[in-house]
C-alpha cells in the first residue's frame, strides 16, 4: 500500500512533526508499505535522521515560512504564488506516486490536497485534525473573536471537510460525537505514545516521588490556562512548604504570570522555567504532572507524563484529557477552572504515597496502550476499510 503524508515541515519540534513521523515509521514496518512524507519547508532538515531509512522524504521547497509570516502585501502576494507552485509540485509528485491513500497533515494543502488531484490513480483522500475541532469557538476571548471563529470552522469543517476528503480524521471519540455528529464521513484516532523505553534501561523513566515538585508543560498561553493552576497550587502552598511547582515553556502570557506569581508571594516556590528540550528529564525529576487548559485535542505531555509514571491531574477539558485518563485510576479529571478541587486533588496526591505510586503504575500501563505499533495497525485496518468502500 502506497500511504503519502503531506504536511508543512518536519524541522520542528511541535507534536504534528513527532507524530508524523512516529506514525509514518510505525507504518514503513508493516509488510507490503510503501510510506512517502512530503513536505513544504524544510530548510533546516532538524528531524531528518528521525526518519526511517524505510520512509521516502521528499521537500518541495516552497518555503512558505520564509517571508509569509510577515504582515504587509507583498507577503501576502508571495504566499498566493507559492501556494500556486505548491498545488503544482504537489500533483505531479502524487501522480508519479500513484498513491492509495492521502493524508493532507498540514494547513497549506488543505484547499487543494482533495478529490481529483491525483490522475494517475484513485486514492482515498483523508484529512486528519490535530486539534479538537471546536478550538477557534473555545479559544475566542471576545464576541467578536467567537463570531469569526465560527464562520471560520463552518468553511473549514462544514464545506471543505465535508466534500473534499473521502473521510476526516479527529483525534477522540468525544470530539467525534459532540462535533460531527450525524456526519458520515468521520472517524477518530487517537496520537500515538511519542517516546519508548530505551533499551537495557529498565529504570529510565521511573518518576521521583520523593521530590515534593509538581511539574507542567505548555507554551505559556491563554489556552494552557497556567495562571488557574498557579492560583489554585496557592491555596495548598502553605501548608506544604517543602513543595513546588515547575511550569515549563514559553509564550506570551509570561509576564501575566510573573504578575501573578509575585502577587500571591510564590516567587521561588512556583518556578517558570523557559523551555525545555530534555522533556524525559523533566519528567523524571518530578512526584505528579497537572494540565491546566481550557481546551486540547490530544495532549500528548500527558502521555508522556504516564510513561515516565507519573499520575496526572487535569482539567477535564475538551476532549483529550477524559480519553487519556481514566478517573481515580491512572489520574484525576477535575472540571474546568475549579480551582478548589484542582487543588483538593493535588493535595491528595502529596498525603498519599501509596495511593500516588499506584497510580503512576496504572498511568504507565495505560500510556504503553498508545503504542505506535497498536495505533499502525488500526490505521492500516482504516485504511483497508476505506479502500474496500471506495472501489464497491
Amino acid at each position: 500500500m502506497k500511504i503519502v503524508y503531506c504536511l508543512n515541515s518536519i524541522r520542528g519540534i511541535g507534536g504534528i512533526e513527532r507524530v508524523t513521523l512516529i506514525k509514518a515509521n510505525a507504518l514503513s514496518e508493516i509488510e507490503g508499505n510503501q510510506i512517502f512524507v512530503v513536505v513544504t519547508d524544510d530548510n533546516h532538515g532538524n528531524y531528518c535522521d528521525t526518519i526511517s531509512k524505510k520512509v521516502d522524504f521528499i521537500n518541495l521547497n516552497i518555503n512558505y515560512y520564509d517571508n509569509d509570516w510577515q504582515p504587509g502585501l507583498s507577503a501576502k502576494l508571495s504566499q498566493i504564488r507559492k501556494r500556486g507552485l505548491h498545488k503544482k509540485l504537489l500533483r505531479e509528485v502524487l501522480n508519479k506516486i500513484q498513491p492509495d491513500i492521502v493524508i493532507a497533515v498540514g494547513q497549506s494543502e488543505k484547499f487543494f490536497c482533495r478529490k481529483g488531484l491525483v490522475k494517475t490513480s484513485y486514492p482515498v483522500y483523508i484529512r486528519e485534525l490535530h486539534f479538537a475541532t471546536n478550538y477557534r469557538e473555545s479559544l475566542a476571548q471576545n464576541g467578536k473573536a467567537k463570531m469569526i471563529g465560527r464562520i471560520l470552522s463552518f468553511i473549514d469543517f462544514g464545506i471543505l471537510c465535508r466534500f473534499y476528503y473521502d473521510i476526516v480524521v479527529c483525534l477522540t471519540p468525544e470530539d467525534l460525537n459532540k462535533n460531527w455528529r450525524g456526519r458520515k464521513n468521520v472517524a477518530s484516532m487517537p496520537n500515538p505514545l511519542t517516546i519508548s523505553r530505551p533499551a537495557n534501561k529498565e529504570n529510565s523513566f521511573e518518576s521521583n516521588s520523593s521530590a515534593k515538585k509538581i511539574v507542567a508543560i505548555g507554551r505559556l498561553s491563554y489556552q494552557k490556562n497556567f495562571e488557574s493552576l498557579i492560583r489554585s497550587f496557592a491555596l495548598i502552598s502553605s501548608s506544604n512548604p517543602e513543595w513546588i511547582l515547575e511550569i515549563y515553556g514559553e509564550g506570551d502570557d509570561r509576564k501575566n504570570l510573573e504578575s501573578v506569581i509575585s502577587s500571591l508571594n510564590l516567587y521561588g516556590i512556583v518556578k517558570l522555567m523557559g523551555a525545555t528540550s530534555d522533556v524525559a528529564s523533566v519528567l523524571s525529576s518530578a512526584s505528579f504532572f497537572v494540565l491546566s487548559s481550557r481546551l486540547e485535542g490530544f495532549p500528548l505531555v500527558l502521555l508522556e507524563a504516564m510513561v515516565h509514571k507519573l499520575p496526572v491531574i487535569s482539567y477535564n477539558c475538551d476532549f483529550g484529557p477524559s480519553f487519556i485518563i481514566e478517573n481515580g485510576i491512572n489520574g484525576f479529571l477535575v472540571p474546568l477552572n475549579d480551582e478548589q478541587k484542582l487543588a483538593s486533588k493535588m493535595q491528595l496526591l502529596i498525603d498519599d504515597p501509596i495511593l500516588l505510586a499506584r497510580m503512576g503504575e496504572n498511568a504507565h500501563k495505560r500510556a504503553e496502550s498508545f503504542s505506535p505499533d497498536i495505533i499502525a495497525d488500526n490505521w492500516m485496518d482504516l485504511f483497508h476499510n476505506l479502500i474496500a468502500k471506495k472501489k464497491c
